[in-house]
């Protein structure tokens, strides 16, 4: 089984196209009731690394250099 657990609304999309694809194994899809914000994906990396399972969000060592 397949578990999602997406962050924002952007994950949320990208989760719903890898469950749309997958049609080998049962996908779990857990949100939140919280009122979550929308990261900026233009700051953050981007929601299709949902795909591989896992991604960097932020690189730290990138975030202290624009500073």
């Amino acid at each position: 089984m397949i578990v999602i657990r997406p962050a924002d609304a952007n994950e949320v999309a990208e989760a719903y196209r890898v469950i749309l694809s997958t049609t080998n194994r049962p996908v779990s899809l857990i949100l939140t009731r919280q009122n979550l914000p929308t990261l900026d994906r233009s700051q953050f990396g981007p929601a299709s690394g949902l795909a591989r399972g896992g991604y960097v969000l932020s690189d730290l060592r990138k975030t202290k250099s624009r500073k």
